[in-house]
C-alpha cells in the first residue's frame, strides 16, 4: 500500500496498558497518512487481529502479559513472513534490541521517543527500510547488527 496514492498506512497498535494504546491510537489517527485499524491488549490478541485486518505495521510493546511483544512478533512473522514491526519499549537495553531484531523487528524505539520520530520510523518502516535511533545505534555491539542482519534477511 502507498499512502501517496490516498490509502493511509494501517497499524495495529499492541500494548497492555489502556491508555498508552489511547494515546498512541489518538494521535497516529491524528495524521493524514495513517489509521489505527484495531489495539490489542496481549499478544494472542494481536496474532488474531493481524489475521482479520492485514496491517501494514505493528507497533508492539515489548513488555506484554502471556506471549512478550518479541515472542508475538516471532509469531507474526513465521505466519506472515512479510509483517513489518516496530517495537515500542521501555526496555532498550543490548539484548532486549537483540531479541528483537531476531524476531525479525524492523525498527526499535524506547517510549520516551517524541511523536516526530515514532512517525519517521513508522513511515520508513512502511516503505520497506528498517528504523533504529542514533542513540541506539551508539550503544549496540557490532556483533548484534551482524547475526541479527542475517537473522533478518531469511
Amino acid at each position: 500500500m502507498s499512502a501517496s496514492l490516498g490509502t493511509k498506512i494501517r497499524l495495529l497498535v499492541v500494548d497492555d496498558h489502556f491508555f498508552v494504546r489511547m494515546g498512541l491510537t489518538h494521535a497516529l489517527n491524528a495524521e493524514p497518512d495513517l489509521c489505527v485499524v484495531a489495539e490489542a491488549d496481549n499478544g494472542e490478541k494481536a496474532i488474531k487481529l493481524f489475521r482479520q485486518h492485514q496491517p501494514d505495521v505493528v507497533i508492539l510493546d515489548g513488555r506484554l502479559p502471556g506471549l512478550s511483544g518479541v515472542e508475538t512478533l516471532a509469531r507474526l512473522r513465521q505466519e506472515f513472513p512479510k509483517a513489518r514491526g516496530l517495537m515500542l519499549s521501555i526496555d532498550a537495553g543490548e539484548e532486549d534490541v537483540r531479541r528483537a531484531l531476531q524476531a525479525g523487528a524492523a525498527g526499535y524505539l524506547s517510549k520516551s521517543t517524541q511523536l516526530q520520530e515514532l512517525l519517521l520510523a513508522i513511515r520508513a518502516i512502511h516503505a520497506g527500510e528498517c528504523y533504529f535511533p542514533h542513540t541506539l545505534n551508539g550503544r549496540l555491539s557490532p556483533y548484534v547488527w551482524a547475526v541479527t542482519a542475517t537473522a533478518r534477511a531469511s
